[in-house]
């Protein structure tokens, strides 16, 4: 050991000898900052580093070479490789040392990385720590593997140049195999690096990266021990070694043998080949003892036998789930719903779980596929679930049993060696318990993979499932021949969604009075008749457990909102008979009055408030409101209701507004609720009818005018659009019911956003209208585990800057608008005076002042036009330029932020870089003879 220190602390101190030590951290944390906070940083405003995370491999490939091109080439170009290994110490402990140098001077500059990141993420946000702490020891491990890279390139030359070079190879050849086959991911840094980047301290991850050392550096101590290549018995003794570790990993063995299912690296006869080679290995090294030998061909064989025991080690890694979860809110570990669940099934109920996963998926799909797999593993360690997995292809057994389930290959796009090609795959499970089953064809992107799992084994081993009711209505959510296209409408997936857990049944308005549904969902009651309303209210009076869902304007389909007339029933040509009118104009005036709240059908509710940066210009087109636990707003989502505790965003689309009426005798508790800037628009504002073959068609407005905050009660600007509402008894049960003021909220887009992921959009709607409906129907088992997902940490303080100049915008714009009013107001004017004099005009008699009026109004309209036109245009050019400013000036604040991060983070390494140099002169300085120290000239 002492040797080995020796070694490390002379290398060590030599690297921070000079500039280039401190330059080389500087460079290294300049460019960390700048790839850390990128413009696509600032787009997804979140407070992590999944940036810095993609590019990292590669900027590792780029600067791990200038740490390691001189450990031992330098020796060689100046001659001390010789005087270093007749040191009274061992090769291996000498490459130790070198290692363990070139580690600390990596490490050194990962720690000054890891504070300047952390600080300028806590400046602009509040970070995960746990989350760093994971991502940075995986940086840490990534390093340290190419690090061993670089020093088989160093000490493969002479010239620190050439190692240089050398180095961007032997790095880069790791690294850019997470850009060839999907086969390779497993093999490659990034492919591991990533669940680092997850918040997972992964077990394969750590097991890949330090075989990664252990085969460069015996590369390497091959290399320095070139001088003395003959037999090697030493080095027959090290294969021998690996070997029997291989052995020692029996699962290794057995995937390489083909005996375990999860085996699939390569076809049989190719596995026995390698145990072949690995035996042929050990004969060489062994039973050729002491006789002369080609070094080079006994290094070929045993460097090809270390290969392919990386290959299973790694193998052996991946097939046991040893990750531990560091993330705040544990999200890759089973939850307590999910162990309650399991744990509490009787000891009759075997739940068998059938996983039909393909070992290639596209990358994109390669996270979906681990955490599965992950969680497949711990589901397998309770008593009453086993758990089998196949490795499905197609036109295999597997893929035969698979499609017997249900589960059929899912089409994508990959990339495959550069080459984009269709990659058939699966990723489905199917769950039996005793003749039941439930099947879950496939993982989508964003499919909450532990959700569905314990969901389904929920819905399996329940005793009894409740029955839920959908009222008939115009919304026709259940699907079914839309009269007024004779088209085929689909079932919405909300529905879909909710016959997993439930039997779901629809039912006629007119029957509610003889049904007792667990819950009654209505969909746009508004759009009942006179006839129909009735049952409706009477069915909530009596108590029974109601979710409404009702919309000032659905913006998917406009002609459902209660201001609308209904379109005529008879084709797409219209010709059927006048359709009913809805009941109260669609008010629903007699359901509010049991309710006692106030919601006015024709009134929509914008806010101005937008999280999602980089779809800002989306979302400015129509009036998005965001409810998020960051609007600066009063409980967003409510004060500990379980149906909307712990959400974390929910968009919604001109929802409505709901307040309890004064001196209410039943409960109003808030759901959602919007920021403090929220206002409110009136039905004219935001549509103009038009005319079609079917009748009057709603059509929406653009350019809408932006308003000022309205004050609502205790809290200004704050408008509730979802609320739960409990009376005191009607009947004999109290009133129960959750009023949603937005139906598109659970519109088919929001299920295809959750599961395809586009812009990594992450929305709390379905969990919260699922949770509504399990709350009212005594059955929240489930809810903790729907809304479980990390914690949405924005750039609060970006945020707020960004606020301020979109707060300014408003104020030009409301500017801008005003003086086109006055503009206006002031041409009219005009009109109103002239007219008074021709009236006044005592010279004039009527018929001339007719006459003289009559002219002014041709003239002044048409003047109007022009000035009008004219006002217009001004006021579109003020705006667009408001605009514009505000853009540059948001663009402009994520620029400083940035530029000031990658020139202040490498700071204090150049300050500690020019103190420790002027010591260092100092020293010497003093240390030098006077005499032979330069004197100036008189």
């Amino acid at each position: 050991m002492s040797v080995i220190l020796a070694v490390f602390k002379r290398n060590l101190v030599s690297y921070f000898s000079g500039v280039i030590g401190y330059l080389f951290v500087a460079v290294f944390l300049g460019a960390s900052a700048y790839l850390a906070f990128s413009e696509q940083f600032f787009a997804n405003n979140l407070a992590n580093l999944d940036q810095l995370n993609l590019w990292f491999p590669a900027l590792l490939v780029v600067l791990i070479p200038a740490i390691t091109m001189s450990s031992w080439a330098d020796e060689r170009r100046f001659g001390t490789d010789e005087l270093l290994f007749t040191l009274p110490a061992t090769d291996l402990q000498i490459l130790i040392g070198k290692y363990l140098a070139v580690l600390g001077v990596y490490s050194i500059a990962l720690l000054f990385n890891a504070v300047g990141l952390s600080l300028a993420l806590l400046v602009m946000g509040s970070p995960d720590w746990s989350l760093l702490l994971t991502v940075f020891i995986g940086f840490w491990f990534a390093g340290a593997a190419l690090l061993a890279a670089g020093l088989v390139a160093s000490a493969a030359s002479k010239s620190p140049t050439v190692a240089y070079l050398l180095g961007l190879f032997v790095g880069g050849v790791p690294v850019m195999l997470y850009y060839g086959s999907t086969a390779f991911l497993g093999y490659s840094v990034a492919g591991n690096l990533r669940t680092f980047g997850l918040g997972i301290l992964s077990f394969s991850g750590i097991v890949y990266f330090v075989s990664l050392i252990a085969l460069f550096l015996f590369v390497n101590y091959v290399l320095i021990t070139g001088r003395f290549w003959s037999t090697g018995p030493g080095r027959a003794a090290l294969l021998v070694g690996l070997f029997v570790a291989m052995i020692a990993l029996p699962e290794g063995l057995l995937l390489w043998l083909g005996l375990n299912s999860a085996a699939s690296w390569a076809p049989l006869a190719i596995r026995v080949g390698v145990i072949l080679v690995l035996a042929l290995g050990l004969f060489l090294g062994t039973a050729i003892k002491g006789r002369e030998i080609r070094s080079g061909l006994l290094f070929a064989v045993e460097f090809v036998a270390l290969a392919i025991t990386f290959v299973s080690v790694n193998q052996a890694a991946n097939s046991y789930n040893m990750d531990v979860d560091l993330t705040s809110e544990k999200l890759y570990s089973l939850s307590s719903t999910t162990d309650t669940t399991l744990s509490s099934l009787k000891s009759d109920q075997e739940v068998i779980i059938r996983a039909f996963i393909s070992p290639e998926v596209p990358k994109q799909f390669a996270p979906q596929r681990n955490t599965l797999l992950g969680l497949l593993r711990q589901y397998d360690s309770y008593n009453n679930v086993i758990v089998q997995i196949s490795e499905t292809r197609q036109f295999t057994p597997e893929a035969t049993e698979a499609q017997r389930f249900g589960i059929d290959a899912q089409v994508r796009e990959a990339e495959q060696a550069g080459r984009k090609v269709v990659l058939p795959f699966y990723l489905g499970v199917a769950i039996t318990s005793g003749d039941s089953e439930n099947v879950l064809p496939f993982f989508d992107l964003g499919t909450p993979v532990e959700y569905e799992l314990t969901s389904a084994i929920y819905a399996l081993t329940r005793p009894k499932r409740k029955t839920l009711g959908i009222l008939k209505t115009d919304a026709k959510v259940t699907g079914g021949l839309d009269m007024s296209t004779f088209q085929q409408s689909p079932e919405w997936p909300i529905v879909a969604e909710l016959k997993k857990l439930y039997d779901v049944k629809e039912v006629e308005p007119k029957d509610l009075a003889n049904s007792d549904f667990a819950t009654l969902l209505a969909f746009m009651p508004s759009t009942l008749t006179d006839q129909e309303l009735p049952f409706l209210v009477a069915y909530v009076k009596s108590g029974h457990p109601t979710l409404i869902v009702d919309d000032p304007y659905p913006f998917w389909n406009p002609d459902l909102a209660p201001s609308s007339e209904k379109p005529r029933q008879g084709g797409m040509f219209g010709g059927g008979p006048p359709p009913t009118p809805k009941a109260d104009g669609g008010r629903l005036t007699p359901l509010l009055d049991v309710l006692e709240v106030a919601w006015d059908s024709g009134r929509t509710v914008w806010d101005p408030y937008n999280p999602q940066v980089k779809l800002a210009d989306v979302f400015r087109r129509f009036d998005a409101v965001f409810i998020d636990k960051n609007s600066g707003g009063s409980m967003p989502f409510g004060d500990k209701s379980p149906i909307s505790n712990g959400l974390q965003q929910v968009l919604m689309l001109y929802p409505g507004q709901l307040q309890p009426r004064q001196g209410a005798r039943t409960t109003f508790t808030n759901l959602l609720r919007t920021g403090k800037e929220s206002y409110t628009r009136e039905w004219d504002e935001i549509v103009e009818q038009g005319g079609g073959f079917m009748g009057p068609r709603t059509q929406l407005k653009t350019d809408l005018e932006r308003k000022e905050p309205e004050m609502f009660g205790d809290n200004p600007g704050e408008i509730v659009t979802a609320a739960q509402i409990k009376g005191p008894k009607a009947d004999s049960k109290p009133v129960n019911v959750v009023f949603i003021t937005d139906l598109d909220m659970i519109s088919k887009p929001f299920f295809d956003i959750r599961d395809q992921q586009f812009e990594n959009l992450d929305f709390d709607n379905i969990a919260f209208v699922l949770n509504a409906v399990d709350v009212l129907a005594g059955v929240d088992t489930l809810v903790p585990l729907r809304i479980r997902r990390g914690q949405h940490r924005t750039l609060k303080r970006v945020e707020n800057k960004r606020r301020e100049v979109e707060r300014k915008e408003i104020e030009d714009r409301t500017r801008a608008e005003d003086k086109a009013k006055k503009k206006n107001e002031e041409a009219t004017q005009n009109f109103v005076e002239m007219a008074n004099k021709i009236r006044e005009d005592k010279s004039l008699d009527r018929q001339q002042q007719e006459i003289k009026l009559a002219q002014l109004a041709e003239n002044q309209t048409r003047q109007m036009a022009v000035i009008e036109a004219q006002i217009k245009d001004e006021t579109n050019q003020e705006i667009r330029v408001s605009r514009d400013r505000t853009q540059a000036e948001i663009l402009r604040l994520e620029s400083q932020f940035r530029w000031a991060s990658v020139l202040l983070i490498p700071l204090p390494a150049i300050l500690l870089g020019l103190v420790v140099l002027s010591v260092r002169m100092a020293d010497e300085n003093r240390a030098a003879v006077p005499e032979r120290l330069l004197k100036k000239h008189k």
